[in-house]
């Protein structure tokens, strides 16, 4: 019975068509004008077009922010898009396998909905497969205009201590590690803070035990509303010490929903939440994105926004 589709799907391969926010709602209002027109005089048309195409010229798709920090849901490893008006910032970029990876699967899809043809910034906070495996596909199809790295890479600058960009509006201040390495493991993670000035967050890489303790020594250098929670939640980071200097608001890590590592430890979460550290997962949440503003900050995960849909309360109450 299958067979007609299997059949079908070989024509389709090359018919897909991208289409970026802007655009939807262009065609959205076009096929609504289509509609209308024989409704309207010709003078009516006129003004009609002419309105719309300017509404669909100016309208903001995030009216309320002015910057966004979006934690995509790869699976087990990690990809962080950062976005100032048109501009985006990509910090890892998923685990790649021998068919395909995440920045082709979920990354790529993001950003050409937003309409996004090249990334203005490209960070890798080191080079095992979870956090760097789609670099090629990034540096392939979306040409970084600059790339910054803990390791020795050629055509990437250095993303070691007291490095700091100016981005957009934003500060981008790099705390670890205090060297460029030939190979980049979990310990030498690139650590970025990044604020507007008013709030901040703190990008941690797989960061464990020992670098928490030199970190901790930074004080104000690393204090941060929102903590991207280091190496998935595992029981080798999120030591008392790193979380006293930090002193976040909010913990966010990107794991996998029932991954064999068994991430985030059930200790590690505790112990977020007896500080009354807001604790969220892409495992449990889905993407979560933070929207900043002059008047703080808005959390939004895609997994609760759709927990309306009526086949997931049916799989919920029927299956899980």
């Amino acid at each position: 019975m299958l067979e007609p589709i299997y059949w079908a799907i070989q024509f389709s391969s090359d018919s897909w068509i991208n289409i970026d926010r802007i655009n939807l709602l262009q065609v959205f209002a076009l096929v609504v004008f289509m509609f209308l027109r024989p409704l309207l005089k010709r003078e009516q048309q006129i003004i009609v077009g002419l309105s719309v195409l300017f509404i669909i010229q100016t309208v903001d798709i995030h009216p309320n922010s002015s910057w966004q920090v979006s934690i995509l849901d790869v699976g087990h490893g990690l990809a962080v898009l950062i976005r100032k008006g048109n501009q985006h910032i990509l910090y890892d970029t998923g685990v790649k396998w021998e068919t395909g990876s995440m920045a082709e699967m979920v990354i790529a899809p993001v950003l050409r909905y937003r309409g996004v043809d090249d990334v203005g910034l490209l960070i890798l906070s080191h080079s095992d497969s979870d956090h760097a495996g789609g670099r090629e596909y990034i540096e392939q199809h979306f040409t970084p205009i600059s790339k910054l790295s803990s390791q020795r890479i050629s055509g990437y600058s250095p993303c070691v201590d007291k490095t700091m960009l100016n981005w957009n509006g934003l500060t981008l201040s790099a705390v670890w590690p205090p060297k460029l390495v030939k190979r980049a493991y979990n310990p030498h993670s690139c650590v970025i803070r990044v604020t507007d000035g008013v709030s901040s967050i703190l990008l941690t890489g797989d960061i464990e035990a020992i670098g928490e303790l030199l970190l901790a020594k930074k004080g104000d250098e690393i204090r941060s509303d929102i903590l991207l929670v280091p190496h998935h939640g595992s029981r080798s980071s999120s030591t008392d010490y790193f979380l006293n200097a930090v002193d976040p608001k909010v913990a966010i890590a990107s794991v996998a929903k029932g991954n064999q590592w068994d991430l985030p430890s059930e200790i590690v979460v505790n112990k977020y939440m007896t500080r009354n550290i807001k604790w969220l997962d892409t495992g449990s949440d889905g993407q979560i994105s933070i929207d900043f503003s002059r008047n703080g900050w808005q959390i939004m995960n895609i997994r609760n926004r759709q927990s309306l849909s009526w086949y997931r309360k049916i799989l919920r109450k029927g299956v899980e």
